[in-house]
C-alpha cells in the first residue's frame, strides 16, 4: 500500500478536493469497514478456504472459472501498470535521461530469480522489505512535519467536501488490494487473515491521512495537485541537522523496495489464482506472467500524464469493479443461496 500512497493519492486528492484534500482519507475509511466485513465474512463462511476455492464454492464451477480469471487478469493488469509507475518515476526523479524500458527488464529480473526462490521465502522477504519501507516512509513523513502550513488546510467547505469524497473513492480504490489477503488463506490459518486485513487497511489510511496532511501543508493543494510524485519532490528538501542534506536517493533506493514486493505479489497472486481456477498440477512458471506483465507495461505507456489518465480510467474504475465489487457480489450470492436452502 506505501507504493500507491507516495505516489499519487494525495495527488489525487488535492486535485479533488483542494485544501479540504485531508478529509479524503478519513471518507476512505467508513467505505473500508463495510468492505473489510464483506472480506471476512466471506473467509469465516469459508474456512481454509482459498479466493479461488471461495469464489468457485459461491457462484458455481463454471461461472466461478469465470470470476477467477477477472481476479486473475486484474493482478496481471496492476502488475504491468506498476511496472510502468516505478520506471517512470525512476526516470523522472533520478535517471532522467535513461530509457523507462530499462528498468522495467531490471525489475523482472529480480521478480524472476525471487519467484524462483518459492513463496515461502518471497514471502518471509517481502515482510522484511514492508517494515523497512513503513520506517522509512513514516520516518521521511516526521521529518517534513516542522515544513508544513497547517493555513493550506483550510477551508473545508461544503463544496470542497463533495471533491473530498471523488478523492476517497480513489483512495478507497488501492485499499481493494486488500483483497489478495484471502488468495493465501489456503496456506495459514483463518485466525492469521482477519485481524491483519483489519489492521493492516486501517493502518494503510493513516498513512494516507498522514501524507495528505503533510503533502498538502508544504506545497498547498494546487502545488501539489500539479506535481507527479508529490512525496519524492517533498523529500529532496529533508536535512538532518543542518548538516546531511540530499539524502532522497537513499530514500528512494529503499522505496523501491516497496515497487519490487508490489509487483511480486501481483505475480504471485495471478499465478496462484490461475493454478487454482484451472486445476494445474505442474509447477507455476512464473516467466510467462512476468513477460505478460512486460507487455502490458508497453502498451501502458511509461509517460506520467498518460500514467494518470490510465489510472482514473481504467486503474480505479477496474479496482472498484473486481476489487469491491465482485466480494460484495459473492456475498450476496452467498446470502442468497442460504435463504433459498432454509
Amino acid at each position: 500500500m506505501v507504493v500507491p500512497i507516495a505516489r499519487v493519492l494525495e495527488r489525487y486528492a488535492a486535485q479533488s478536493a483542494d485544501s479540504a484534500a485531508w478529509v479524503s482519507p478519513l471518507i476512505a475509511a467508513a467505505l473500508f469497514a463495510p468492505y473489510a466485513t464483506v472480506l471476512i465474512v466471506l473467509i469465516k463462511k469459508h474456512p481454509g478456504m482459498s479466493l479461488s476455492d471461495i469464489n468457485e464454492a459461491v457462484f458455481g464451477k463454471n461461472i466461478g472459472k469465470i470470476v477467477n480469471t477477472a481476479f486473475a487478469l486484474w493482478f496481471l493488469m496492476l502488475s504491468g501498470y506498476y511496472l510502468c509507475q516505478f520506471a517512470e518515476r525512476m526516470a523522472t526523479t533520478v535517471y532522467s535521461n535513461t530509457n523507462s524500458a530499462i528498468f522495467v527488464t531490471l525489475m523482472l529480473i529480480v521478480a524472476s530469480y525471487s519467484l524462483k526462490r518459492g513463496q515461502e521465502t518471497l514471502i518471509r522477504a517481502s515482510t522484511l522489505f514492508f517494515y523497512a519501507v513503513i520506517s522509512v516512509f513514516v520516518l521521511s513523513l516526521i521529518l517534513l512535519v516542522p515544513s508544513v502550513n497547517t493555513e493550506y488546510h483550510l477551508p473545508v467547505t461544503g463544496g470542497l467536501l463533495s471533491g473530498a469524497f471523488s478523492g476517497a473513492v480513489q483512495m478507497f480504490s488501492a485499499l481493494t488490494y486488500f483483497v489478495t489477503f484471502p488468495v493465501f488463506l489456503s496456506d495459514v490459518k483463518e485466525g492469521g487473515i482477519s485481524k491483519p486485513l483489519i489492521v493492516g487497511g486501517y493502518t494503510a489510511v493513516l498513512l494516507m491521512l498522514f501524507t495528505t496532511f503533510v503533502i498538502v501543508g508544504i506545497f498547498s493543494a494546487p502545488a501539489a495537485a500539479q506535481m507527479p510524485f508529490p512525496f519524492f519532490s517533498a523529500v529532496k528538501e529533508i536535512s538532518l541537522f543542518d548538516s546531511v542534506e540530499r539524502i532522497e536517493a537513499i530514500i528512494l533506493c529503499i522505496m523501491m523496495l516497496g515497487d519490487f514486493t508490489i509487483v511480486v505479489l501481483f505475480i504471485l497472486c495471478c499465478g496462484k489464482t490461475v493454478k487454482s481456477a484451472y486445476r494445474l498440477k505442474d509447477k507455476v512458471n512464473y516467466d510467462l506472467f512476468l513477460l505478460a506483465a512486460f507487455t502490458l507495461s508497453l502498451i501502458f505507456s511509461f509517460n506520467s500524464m498518460r500514467l494518470n489518465e490510465i489510472s482514473e480510467s481504467v486503474i480505479v474504475p477496474v479496482n472498484l469493479a473486481v476489487g469491491a465489487g465482485l466480494p460484495v457480489i459473492a456475498l450476496i450470492v452467498y446470502a442468497v443461496k442460504r435463504m433459498i436452502k432454509k
